[in-house]
Formats: C-alpha cells, sequence, structure tokens
C-alpha cells in the first residue's frame, strides 16, 4: 500500500502505450464529443486508459465546472470498450449519495445496461431518497417490499463497474471480493472526502496491480471534520490534498512522456467569464478558460435585477439585524426577504422567463436556512432550492443567490464572521451559478476581510453594486488597486 499511501517517483512507471496514444498512434475516439474537443480531458482520460498497473493515484484535478465527472465516466466508458479481452473491472465511488447517484445516472444515459453495471446502496437507505430513481433503480439490488439490500458475492461478481458511496464499498470486502478482482478504483469529489472515507474502498478491494484515481479540487470544499483535535492533527486535510504536496510525483512541472500522474481540467463550460474571474484569479493563476455555451452564460443579461445589465453580478448591500436562536444557529429577517423579493423579480420576469427550480440560494446557517424556506413557501415558490454550501458542492443552477447574515459590525468583525470568511467556501458558493450571481450581505462586516475586499472592489469597479454602500471612506482608485490585486487599504 505505500505506492498508494505515500508515493514516490520510483512507483512511477512508464507507459509506452500511453505515450504511443498522446502522439496519435493509437486511435481515440471519445463518447462525449466536447470531451474530444478538450485537450486537457483527453489527456486526462488516455492517462488513465494506459496507466500501467500498479500505478501510484492518478489525479484529476478539476476546477468549478471544469468537467470532472464528465472525465471520470469517460475514462470508465473506454476502459470497458477498448480493453475488453483485457477484463477491467471498476468501482466507482463518492463521499455522498447524490454523486454516487449521479454517476450513476451518466453511465446509464451512455448505454451501461444492468447486465454491466450495479449500484450497491446502504440498507438504510430510504428508497425515496435522491434524483433520477426511475432511471437508477434496476441497478439496485431491491426485495419484494422495494427496499435496499445487500447483494451477492454473484451478484457482484457478474458485473464489471460498482457504483457506490465510499462507506458502503465497505461492504464489498465483507463479501470477500478477491483482491484481484477490481482493476480500477475511482473516487469523485475526492477532495471533500476525508482520508479514513476515501481509504474505505481502497482498504476494502485494492490489490497489488490496482489502479487508484481520484478526481476533485482542493481549492474547494475540504472535508467536514467536528473533531477539533482531529482537524489539528490532519483529518481536515484529504487525501487528495495530501497526495498533491508530494511535487516530485504530482507537480505539473515534473510530467514526463509516459509518465503522467495528474491532469488539471482547465475549460470551464459552466459559467459566465464575469461568474468565475474572482476564483480563476485568486486560487487558480487565472488558467481557468470560461467556454460556457452564449446562450447559457447571456441568459439573465440586462435583468433589471441588474445593476449594470452588461455584468452578471450583483453585490447588495443590506445592514440587517441579526439574531440568535437559542441553539446557536443565526438568522437575518431582512436579508431573507431581500431574497424573497429577487427570486419574485427573477420569476416574474418575462422577458427572461425563470422557472423556481433554476435558481439555488446558499447561506450558512440553518435557522436561515429555515426562515428563507418559510418566506419562499408563502409566495409559491417552494421548488426554490435553499441550503448549505456542503449542499451545494457538485450542484449548478442558473441563479444563484447568497444570504451572508452576519451584520454585527460592532464585535470582533473577523471573528463573528465564521466560516463565512473562507476562500474555498466562498469558490464554491460563487461559481454554482452559470447565469447570474447575487450576494447580500453587511458592507460593514464583509469589508473588514481582505477575501471580501477583493470580491466586492471587483463588483463595485463593473457597476454591480446596490443597497447600502461598501466604499465607505476608501477612495475610488484604491479600490481599484485591490481589483488588480493590490492589498486593501486598511489591511496594510
Amino acid at each position: 500500500m505505500t505506492r498508494l499511501l505515500f508515493p514516490a517517483s520510483s512507483d512511477v512507471k512508464p507507459s509506452r502505450r500511453l505515450v504511443r496514444a498522446e502522439t496519435g498512434e493509437i486511435a481515440f475516439e471519445a463518447f462525449d464529443p466536447l470531451i474530444a474537443a478538450d485537450e486537457q480531458q483527453v489527456t486526462a482520460v488516455l492517462s488513465i486508459m494506459y496507466q500501467e498497473p500498479g500505478s501510484p493515484p492518478f489525479i484529476i484535478y478539476g476546477p468549478p465546472g471544469t468537467g470532472k465527472t464528465a472525465t471520470i465516466v469517460e475514462a470508465v466508458l473506454q476502459l470497458l470498450s477498448s480493453f475488453r479481452e483485457d477484463g477491467p473491472r471498476v468501482l466507482l465511488c463518492a463521499p455522498s449519495n447524490f454523486a454516487t447517484d449521479l454517476l450513476t445516472y451518466r453511465l446509464a444515459n451512455h448505454g451501461v445496461t444492468p447486465a454491466d453495471m450495479l449500484r450497491l446502496n446502504a440498507i438504510t437507505r430510504d428508497r425515496a431518497d435522491g434524483a433520477h430513481n426511475d432511471i437508477i433503480r434496476p441497478y439496485c439490488v431491491t426485495n419484494d417490499d422495494d427496499d435496499y439490500i445487500f447483494p451477492v458475492l454473484a451478484d457482484v461478481l457478474r458485473v464489471r463497474i460498482v457504483v457506490a458511496t465510499c462507506g458502503t464499498a465497505s461492504v464489498l470486502q465483507a463479501l470477500c471480493v478477491p483482491r484481484t478482482h477490481f482493476t480500477h478504483v475511482f473516487i469523485d469529489e475526492a477532495g471533500y472526502a476525508d482520508e479514513p472515507t476515501a481509504m474505505v474502498p481502497i482498504r476494502a478491494v485494492a490489490g497489488p496491480q490496482t489502479n487508484v484515481i481520484l478526481a476533485g479540487d482542493p481549492n474547494q470544499l475540504r472535508p467536514v471534520v467536528f473533531s477539533h483535535p482531529a482537524a489539528m492533527n490532519g483529518l481536515s486535510i484529504s487525501y487528495l490534498e495530501r497526495l498533491m504536496v508530494i511535487k516530485d510525483v504530482y507537480g505539473l512541472d515534473k510530467q514526463m512522456r509516459g509518465q503522467r500522474t495528474l491532469s488539471m481540467l482547465i475549460t470551464n463550460r459552466r459559467s459566465h467569464q464575469a461568474i468565475i474571474r474572482w476564483s480563476n484569479k485568486l486560487l487558480y493563476d487565472s488558467a481557468l478558460r470560461a467556454r460556457a455555451p452564449r446562450k447559457i452564460v447571456s441568459r439573465m443579461l440586462d435583468s433589471p435585477a441588474l445593476p449594470n445589465p452588461a455584468f452578471p453580478i450583483v453585490f447588495h448591500g443590506q445592514r440587517g439585524n441579526e439574531n440568535r436562536m437559542r441553539k446557536g444557529s443565526v438568522y437575518n429577517e431582512e436579508e431573507a426577504k431581500l431574497v424573497r423579493t429577487y427570486c419574485k423579480q427573477l420569476t416574474e420576469d418575462r422577458e427572461r422567463p425563470l422557472r423556481p427550480d433554476e435558481i439555488g440560494v446558499i447561506t450558512p446557517y440553518k435557522a436561515q436556512v429555515r426562515w428563507i424556506r418559510h418566506l419562499l413557501k408563502s409566495e409559491g415558490l417552494e421548488d426554490v432550492s435553499v441550503g448549505s454550501v456542503e449542499q451545494y458542492q457538485g450542484q449548478e443552477r442558473a441563479v444563484i443567490i447568497i444570504s451572508l447574515v452576519r451584520s454585527n459590525a460592532e464585535s470582533n468583525p473577523l471573528r463573528s464572521m465564521g466560516f463565512i470568511d473562507d476562500d474555498r467556501r466562498m469558490n464554491v458558493a460563487f461559481t454554482r451559478a452559470m447565469s447570474m450571481l447575487v450576494v447580500i450581505g453587511d458592507p460593514a462586516v464583509l469589508h473588514k476581510s481582505r477575501r471580501w475586499h477583493s470580491f466586492l472592489s471587483f463588483v463595485y469597479t463593473n457597476g454591480g453594486c446596490k443597497g447600502e454602500p461598501i466604499r465607505g471612506e476608501i477612495e475610488e482608485q484604491e479600490w481599484a488597486k485591490v481589483a488588480d490585486g493590490g492589498t486593501p487599504p486598511n489591511m496594510r
């Protein structure tokens, strides 16, 4: 297991087949035409296909909207179609049922049948849980009451793909699946899985020749670890993030011909270029390319909700009253009402028709989630999805509205902002939006944070601000410096 836990450059095995594939000697025909046109995705798929057995983990480094899951699906389809004589068998995992169902759904849409794929569920899972149930159900093992049950060993051995959450993959070890059975273990959303969770499927089935593929982004959400001692001792760092620190194996400048261990995807096909600009500059060294279809990115331009009709981002300054529930969760009635106002305005705009289920509301506190849902239900807008950043990992909506809640400028602002002042959370929240992003917050609190200072300056200089002013005593030219990457005036 050393090559999987602590890989060294000596573990990387050169592949002549990969060299031949990358130079065009081996023909490659993609199942997904979008992948065929993306050099980085093709490189990732070829690297997985022709990686030598028993190699170190391969990493698909995928910033928001760049198609990590699509790349995994393409790689699995290529393995099954191109190496039928070698009999590749794949265990496909993700930390959550949502992400795991999505993998099943996409493979099913590409024609993979129940004869080749099994969706393994925990027996405690509610049969009504999850989307796309009508499509996914035939791939599951159920009893006469249509409840989920565990398969027998023969069920696992007959298929070429098993799809399961990382935790439920432990069942495969209990079934005594031979360690020679699975040739590949894939873990999607690997940056969000703590290391013990990621180890479950690997420990359950990986043998000396099994290749492990991780897809994720260390600049998105880290694992949720409630134990402070555990977090302080490294469990808040994912397996994927820890491996990427090993530069002599995973450094982008260390990849020689036939020895590829990491591919970074750079084509964002989800969002308007303005929506990803802040994250792109701060976290990805401006490497991302905005290539979403024009009909998607321009859909909400000229909306009456936009201060600048050509700029699809709004920061609405709102100095409301922050309230705390007895159990500690925080809510802000003024911001909740403003969210309702935006949702009504957007769904009633006849020139840019928008369904309620195309709007997503992100807010970090459970009390605010409940309050916003209550207000939206009273307006017949219960199909607007409201949840935390964690619940939106891997999702997207035409319009995202963010309610930051905190409005306590009298106390220590940086300390009281809590987890809204986190670049990973900001990155995930912003980049769920395809066509429009609306951020509602108290500028008196936010401008104390270096991260929010830079974002607010970006929106301000593009004419996207309304509500309470954010500039205060700061001169306009100073904000321009921040927008270009300088230091906020009050942070020097």
